[in-house]
């Protein structure tokens, strides 16, 4: 029996999500450490819980405690099985671990994840398969991206990253080793201090990644402008220093619309056809991209002469920071398992 509690207390409804979303494929992720307040919902127990997870109904008092008393005690319990949606997940199996972990205050559970990939028919939607795809790829599940295409922008520096690495180890490295390599080694030193001198203040709705990727972009610059390599440390301080410009105006001249080469095209219209919201214009043999262009870069793949590129682009590849600490490493990075 349910207790006295409206639909509004209790967690979401994967149905109903699955529905709105318009889910059109799913993929293992095998098993990861998830926030637990990342879980939001049930498969088919959504109405017993409240939002906190904690039990609606009359039942199962009994099994709760006694999953309680099993983690208290360090038994080793088998993984929980999610579904996830964007960044959400939803219970298949286990709802009761969830209630005791979140009332003994844990902060993660281990978790075997099947991922559903919404339809990439709107923005939100392309963004979430990007963000996946990276995900997937790099198992960076902490990475969070607002923009389209700056997850394959990142995933290009971890690439590089991952270059860096064999040619000086002279061995092979995975991408999720080069990864978590990076991550340690280049992203988070620069991601606290962004967070410590509160950077993010200035731009509301945006992320620290987002804010690492226009300080990767403002590097390429300087270091072509100056002729030496700049580290990212000074990238960044370049970046915040004074001037006639505000930041965010700087950061806006990084990251311009696409542009068609004129040298490299061939007019072969791929990229107008394959546009979903039609903001590729061709005026007198001449391609421009429109203000509407919502930077799904599909015109960018379909291009059989890379002849489309960021405007930012032209600022030429990005100089890796080649910090020996990395080396350091050279009896093996850890590897991050397979989803």
């Amino acid at each position: 029996m349910v207790l006295g509690f409206g639909k509004k207390h209790v967690v979401k409804n994967f149905a109903e999500e699955y529905e709105k979303e318009k889910v059109v494929a799913r993929r293992q992720l095998g098993v990861l450490e998830v926030d637990l307040d990342k879980i939001v919902g049930s498969v088919g127990r959504w109405r017993d819980f409240d939002r906190k997870f904690q039990i609606q109904t009359t039942h199962s008092p009994i099994r709760l405690r006694s999953i309680e008393a099993a983690m208290i005690t360090g038994k080793e319990l088998p993984p929980i099985e999610l579904y996830k949606i964007k960044d959400d997940y939803y219970i298949v199996d286990g709802n009761h671990r969830v209630a005791a972990a979140r009332r003994l205050g844990w902060k993660k559970i281990k978790a075997r994840v099947t991922e559903y990939l919404p339809s990439a028919d709107t923005p939100e939607g392309i963004l979430a398969r990007e963000q996946s795809y990276f995900h997937f790829r790099t198992g960076l599940y902490d990475i969070k991206l607002t923009e389209i295409g700056h997850y394959q922008n990142l995933l290009k520096e971890i690439e590089d990253y991952r270059d860096y690495l064999c040619e000086r180890f002279k061995e092979d490295f995975t991408l999720k080793q080069a990864a978590e390599d990076w991550y340690a080694m280049i992203y988070l030193p620069l991601a606290h201090t962004i967070e410590s001198e509160q950077l993010l203040d200035e731009f509301p709705g945006r992320t620290t990644a987002d804010l690492f990727l226009y300080i990767v972009e403002h590097k390429k610059r300087l270091t072509l402008n100056e002729g030496r390599e700049i580290s990212l440390q000074e990238a960044l301080w370049e970046f915040c220093s004074p001037s006639q410009k505000s930041l965010t105006q700087t950061i806006m001249d990084l990251f311009t619309k696409l542009v068609v080469s004129k040298q490299q095209c061939i007019s072969c219209d791929r990229c107008i056809k394959v546009c979903p919201v039609d903001a590729i214009a061709k005026e007198g043999g001449i391609y421009h991209i429109l203000e509407h262009c919502i930077r799904c870069n599909r015109c960018v793949g379909e291009c059989p002469t890379d002849a489309i590129k960021p405007a930012s682009a032209n600022a030429g590849p990005s100089i890796m920071q080649k910090k020996d600490k990395a080396g350091e490493k050279n009896e093996g990075t850890s590897e991050t398992h397979s989803k």
